[in-house]
C-alpha cells in the first residue's frame, strides 16, 4: 500500500520527538537521560489511549539503538501467560546483542499479563542485564502488579489539549489537500467543523483522526452538519436554540424543536447526555465571565463566542435548576425505551 494512501493516524504517526503532540515534560526528561547518558532500565509510561505513549516508546527505542533486529516489540494483549513472557522477553535477555548496544523490550498494554507472567518479570526488573531496557505501556496502572512499578521509572503522559488536536489536524489537513489525488481527498473544512471533531475526541488525537478521516469519507468538503451526522451527536447551534427557548421560557418553541429533533432520527438519550454536558459547559462559562471577566470554555468550539456572549450571570438560578434536571433525567431514562414523553415533560417543567 502506498504510503499516501495508508490510514491518516499511521500516514501521521510521529517519527521524531518533534512530532510528538505535547507532552513537553515526558519529552524533555527523556531527551535529558539521553544526552547524559543517564538511561534507565525499566520504563513504565502511563497515559490515556491515543495519547502518544507507544509511539513515545518507539522513538526512545530507536533513538538509543538504531541497529535494525535490536528492537523487540511485544503485544500483551496476545501474549499473556507466563510462557510468552519466558519465550519472548527472559530467554532473548540472557544473551548480548550481537550488533549494537542494547535489546530493546516494548510490552504494550502490559496491564494485561497475567499475575504469574508480572511476577516472572521481577527478577530481571530488580536486576536488569546492562545490555537490556524494558519500556512498559498501559493505559491501567492500577492492574499493574506494585511490586512491578516499585521497579520502574514512571512517566505520565497527559491528553492532548483541544487546541493541540485542532492545531495538528489543520495541519495534516493542508497537506492532504496539497496532495491533491495522492491525499485522503479532502477539498476544504469549516473551522468550526476541525473544532467540534476536536472537542469529540476528548483529548486523544487517534480518536480524531479516525473521526477526520470518516467525515471526509461523508463529504469531501465538509461543515459542522456533516460532523454532526458522522458523529451522531446533536449541533450546537440546536443546542443553543433549545437551550434559549428553556431560558425564555417559551414552551411551543421548545416542543417544536424537540419534535424537529425527535423526527430527524437523533437518538434521544444521547441527545440528554450532549445537552447536560453543553449546560454544564454553559455554567461554568457564566461562572468564570462573572468572577474572572472571561468566559472561556474550552470544550465549546470558539467559532460559537457570539452566542455565548448573550449568557450573562442572571439566568445562573436557571442554568443551576436545568442542570439537576438532565443530570436526575440522564440516570432516570438509562432503561426507558420511549424517551420522548420523559424529556418533554422534564423540559416543560423548566419552562412553566
Amino acid at each position: 500500500m502506498s504510503n499516501n494512501k495508508l490510514p491518516l493516524m499511521l500516514k501521521y504517526r510521529p517519527q521524531t520527538w518533534d512530532q510528538v503532540m505535547e507532552q513537553d515534560a515526558v519529552k524533555q526528561i527523556l531527551n535529558e537521560e539521553l544526552q547524559t547518558n543517564n538511561l534507565k532500565h525499566v520504563l513504565q509510561f502511563t497515559g490515556p489511549a491515543g495519547c502518544g505513549k507507544t509511539t513515545s516508546a518507539r522513538i526512545f527505542a530507536n533513538t538509543i539503538e538504531p541497529t535494525k533486529g535490536n528492537i523487540f516489540e511485544i503485544n500483551c494483549a496476545d501474549h499473556t501467560g507466563v510462557d510468552d513472557i519466558r519465550q519472548l522477553v527472559l530467554d532473548v535477555s540472557r544473551t548480548k546483542p550481537l550488533a549494537g548496544t542494547y535489546k530493546i523490550f516494548i510490552l504494550d498494554e502490559n496491564h494485561m499479563l497475567t499475575v504469574q507472567s508480572q511476577n516472572a518479570l521481577l527478577k530481571i526488573f530488580e536486576e536488569p542485564p546492562a545490555h537490556c531496557i524494558y519500556i512498559m505501556c498501559t493505559t491501567d496502572p492500577q492492574k499493574v502488579l506494585p511490586t512491578i512499578m516499585s521497579r520502574a521509572f514512571r512517566y505520565d503522559f497527559q491528553l492532548i489539549s483541544q487546541k493541540g488536536i485542532v492545531d495538528r489536524l489543520n495541519y495534516i489537513l493542508e497537506t492532504e489537500k496539497n496532495l491533491g489525488e495522492d491525499g485522503c481527498g479532502v477539498l476544504g473544512w469549516e473551522e468550526a467543523a476541525v473544532e467540534l471533531i476536536a472537542q469529540s475526541a476528548g483529548g486523544h488525537m487517534r480518536n480524531a483522526l479516525a473521526t477526520c478521516e470518516k467525515v471526509i469519507s461523508y463529504n469531501r468538503n465538509f461543515t459542522v452538519a456533516d460532523v454532526t451526522s458522522v458523529l451522531g451527536v446533536t449541533n450546537y447551534n440546536t443546542l443553543f436554540d433549545i437551550l434559549d427557548s428553556i431560558l425564555q421560557k417559551n414552551d411551543v418553541m421548545l416542543l417544536t424543536q424537540l419534535e424537529q429533533l425527535n423526527s430527524s432520527g437523533m437518538d434521544l438519550k444521547l441527545f440528554i447526555k450532549n445537552f447536560l454536558t453543553f449546560v454544564l459547559d454553559i455554567n461554568k462559562y457564566v461562572i468564570l465571565k462573572t468572577e474572572t471577566g472571561t468566559g472561556s470554555v474550552s470544550t465549546i468550539p470558539p467559532s460559537f463566542n457570539n452566542r455565548l456572549a448573550n449568557y450573562n450571570n442572571s439566568i445562573k438560578p436557571q442554568l443551576r435548576g436545568l442542570l439537576k434536571t438532565l443530570l436526575e433525567l440522564n440516570s432516570s431514562i438509562r432503561w426507558e425505551t420511549n424517551v420522548k414523553p420523559v424529556l418533554e415533560t422534564n423540559l416543560l417543567l423548566e419552562v412553566l
